[in-house]
């Protein structure tokens, strides 16, 4: 058995301020009442995952738990200027975080302009990880506003695909974040109208590579919300274009995207991404949707078990939101009585022949406390047969305050 190395006296302080934030959850909600100039707020959620693959031994089952806890400050100094910060403070323990090398390495990397992510303990069977994913002042006119700071800035109109979102593309797999990323940005929304607007973001990088600047008008014409984008995106120049609407009773929203290398500009090649959702509310209250997804750089070749498992939980860029030159994703959902709903996603690769099943049973045991049950099964084409290539089923609980 591998024993344990103690921590050092410099670590222990950073444990006890880590813990001390998980603490402090459960009395952030009762102070916030008391001062109508700030509040305090979040969730604790427990969850275990377990993980089904095949090799040649058969099949194997690995066990895996995380607890997560969220605490949002926000600080009005006045009706125009205010200040959030919010934080995730999350411990991982369990067979699979064994397998995973330099697993607290990865988790302390920070992408953004400052680092604001930390490996507190980084043990072969235990990691606790404490990172700022939101932290800006917001300046509120009339007319305009501005942001400095870490943020989300959300551009995409779709719910699994996004390739308008030049900012935070965000893996939709990842459920347990339903905060999404945010970036070190400057933003800048200038309201022309009710209807339209005029937003201008820059997010800065030490490589001068990986710059992102942008600017979207948004505008309404008839029935439909219309959105233009152009950026300076890392070593790309891009344009985009979106819109939300319907057609009959039917919603109908879209994005597109084309990237193009700056460099040798007349000979590269160019990616265009392009989404396309319809969606529809049924009588008896279920609710679909059907998404279609096209990445002109993506492959039609077949997949390996492991390039699966990777896709599930790997890194997504908005050039690249899947592997696969399409993908068609359908959506449907229920609420079965007031406290029960329940969603099924399937997700299919036509060419690749990659199918992904995502469901997910939610249910409200009282006010503030929830239990999700959700399933990700991925199966591939092998030997022109559907061979199932892995699964992860999850069992969350989550007390928000």
């Amino acid at each position: 058995m591998k024993m344990v190395k103690p921590f050092q006296m410099k670590q222990e302080i950073k444990v006890f301020i880590a813990l001390c934030a998980f603490l402090c959850s459960g009395l952030g909600n009762l102070q916030a009442q008391d001062e109508k100039s700030w509040s305090l707020g979040g969730y604790v959620k427990y969850m275990q995952t377990d993980f089904v693959g095949k090799d040649s031994a058969g099949l194997t089952l690995l066990t895996d738990n995380l607890i997560h806890n969220r605490l949002n400050f926000n600080w009005y100094a006045n009706d125009k200027l205010s200040l959030k910060i919010e934080m995730r403070n999350r411990a991982f323990y369990g067979e699979y975080t064994k397998l995973i090398p330099g697993y607290g390495d990865i988790l302390g990397m920070d992408n953004g302009f400052f680092d604001l992510s930390w490996t507190l303990v980084n043990e072969s069977s235990f990691i606790l990880h404490s990172t700022v994913d939101r932290a800006f002042a917001s300046y509120d006119a009339d007319k305009y506003r501005l942001r400095l700071g870490r943020q989300r800035i959300n551009w995409g109109l779709n719910t699994v695909y996004t390739p308008n979102d030049v900012f935070n593309a965000f893996n939709f797999f990842d459920f347990d974040y339903e905060e999404r990323p945010g970036v070190d940005a400057v933003r800048f929304e200038y309201f022309t109208s009710g209807l339209s607007s005029i937003d201008i973001a820059v997010a800065p990088s030490d490589d001068k590579d990986n710059w992102v600047a942008a600017t979207k008008y948004g505008f309404n014409k008839g029935s439909y919300d219309l959105q233009v984008i152009a950026s300076w995106y890392k070593t790309d120049v891009m344009a985009g274009l979106g819109w939300a609407g319907n057609l009959g009773n039917a919603g109908f929203k879209g994005e597109l995207s084309y990237f193009h290398p700056r460099e040798d500009f007349k000979n590269a090649d160019g990616v265009l991404t392009g989404t396309f959702t319809t969606d529809y509310t049924f009588s008896g209250g279920w609710y679909g949707s059907l998404a279609l997804l096209y990445v002109s750089d993506g492959t039609v070749d077949k997949l390996s078990t492991g390039g699966t498992l990777n896709l599930i939980a790997g890194d997504i860029s908005v050039k690249r939101l899947m592997p696969t030159r399409y993908t068609l994703t359908a959506m449907g959902s229920k609420a079965l009585n007031p406290a029960t709903n329940l969603s099924m996603v399937a997700m299919f690769a036509p060419g690749t022949n990659m199918l992904i099943l995502f469901p997910t049973l939610t249910y409200s045991i009282k006010e503030n406390w929830d239990i999700d049950v959700v399933a990700q099964s991925s199966f591939l084409e092998l030997n022109k047969e559907f061979k199932h290539s892995g699964s992860a089923a999850f069992f969350r609980i989550k007390r928000s305050f």
